[in-house]
């Protein structure tokens, strides 16, 4: 997925002429050594849902590959640094389902990399017939990992540009180039959606969201404008098929988190974190998570509430053996499991609830839990669950998040607040 380099008041693109081919050649032959004896040291990433960030502070400098986070007390965006730097110029970014590394291009160089957990950048060589007379900032990876899928920007002869894809599983990376029947200007960025397949981009040239038919090379679907947004230089879906962004609104640093609404266009600042000048982003939503709700923030006690228990499979099929476990409060009492589309052996036991053998297809869906407050329940209580018998590759195991929060994989809450019981005695 993607961003741009630039400084302040110029793009930069440099032309293709013989010294620039000179400097391929040597960086190509430097890289190759130093590549081949990192690969055997490359670690995989455990995927869960990250969000990842290539920053590049210069231009054609090196790239910072960071784990972008929510404060949990400010709410505001963070970088965790994997690497300051990666060895390379990484951009057009995006996570392989398959394997678990992160793989990504030079945008002016045409060099194809492969990232791993350490933050190294391993060389991987120059993708068969890719085209060199244009650049690559806009990338990700399809969801069955076979292809990293890479947007052109306007190139003769084709205005609209070309998507390019990428065959990983091919030895010499074989490339097959699509032109654009549609104009997607100044699209810095794409990602697909792990549940559908679709492929979105943000236009800065139009300040819309849109969607694009990697058959056919046209824009199936324009979205209205939001003229609020002007670049955004990331874009990553989560594990529930929700699509983010990263980038500049109105006239703004690029330094906002934002959300985009897949079925209206519409576009919401969520937060904001450090500026970025170069960026590109990446996902994996390519896992399992859980998010746990509850059918009211205020309760009374001596009343009953339903937690739902929200499971999203974004992997690459449906896992069995699967167990969830949770401990709710003291004061409550679990009463029924009002739905269970996923099976499993129920054990309810006061406020205990443990399912094991649940089977998990692909997709979302949602299981219902009916629970009663108690009389001398008061004050603000919180919980999570847990699922466990995940494969190692996915975290072996999960905990719950509360999705009207920003912070990642907080407790579900809710505020129980005493009875008034004054008007019966005034009777």
């Amino acid at each position: 997925m993607n961003g741009y380099l630039r400084t302040p008041g110029v793009i930069w693109k440099l032309p293709l002429n013989q010294q620039k081919m000179s400097r391929q050649i040597l960086v190509f032959i430097v890289c190759l050594f130093l590549g081949l004896g990192a690969v055997s040291a490359q670690e995989p990433f455990i995927c869960q849902g990250q969000y990842f960030l290539s920053l590049s502070e210069a231009l054609n400098g090196n790239s910072g590959l960071y784990l972008v986070e929510i404060d949990p007390v400010s709410g505001a965006v963070i970088f965790n640094t994997i690497s300051t730097s990666v060895g390379a110029n990484v951009n057009a970014i995006g996570y392989r389902s398959t394997d678990n590394f992160i793989y990504g291009m030079d945008p002016d160089e045409f060099f194809l990399y492969r990232l791993g957990a350490d933050g190294n950048a391993v060389f991987l060589g120059i993708p068969q017939g890719i085209i060199t007379n244009t650049t690559y900032y806009a990338g990700d990876i399809s969801p069955d990992g076979k292809f990293l899928v890479l947007l052109s920007q306007e190139i003769s002869p084709d205005p609209y540009g070309v998507l390019a894809f990428v065959d990983l599983e091919d030895p010499d990376f074989q490339v097959t180039n699509l032109p654009m029947t549609s104009p997607a200007y100044n699209v810095y960025d794409i990602a697909f959606d792990p549940f559908t397949g679709d492929l979105y981009g943000y236009s800065g040239g139009t300040s819309r969201l849109l969607k694009m038919d990697v058959n056919t090379g046209a824009v199936v679907s324009s979205y209205p404008p939001q003229p609020h947004v002007d670049h955004l230089g990331a874009l990553f879906f989560d594990s529930f098929g929700n699509l983010f962004g990263y980038g500049a609104t109105n006239g703004s640093l690029q330094n906002k988190l934002v959300a985009l609404d897949k079925n209206t266009g519409e576009i919401t600042v969520v937060t904001q974190g450090p500026e970025s000048e170069g960026n590109d982003g990446c996902s994996c939503p390519y896992t399992i998570e859980l998010k746990k709700t509850v059918s009211t923030l205020i309760a009374l006690p001596c009343t009953q509430v339903v937690y739902s228990f929200i499971i999203s499979n974004g992997s690459s099929g449906p896992q069995t053996g699967i167990q969830l476990i949770d401990e709710m409060p003291e004061d409550f009492t679990i009463l029924e499991i009002i739905s269970n589309p996923f099976g499993g052996d129920v054990l309810t036991d006061g406020n205990y609830l443990e399912i094991n053998e649940m089977t998990i297809p692909s997709g979302k869906d949602t299981l219902q839990v009916l629970v009663e407050i108690g009389e001398d329940a008061l004050g603000l209580y919180k919980n999570q669950a847990i699922l466990t018998g995940l494969p190692l590759t996915l975290g072996s195991a999960t905990v719950s998040d509360d999705p009207t929060t920003l912070p990642a994989l907080d407790s579900t809450s809710i505020m129980i607040e005493p009875l008034d019981i004054t008007f019966i005695q005034e009777q």
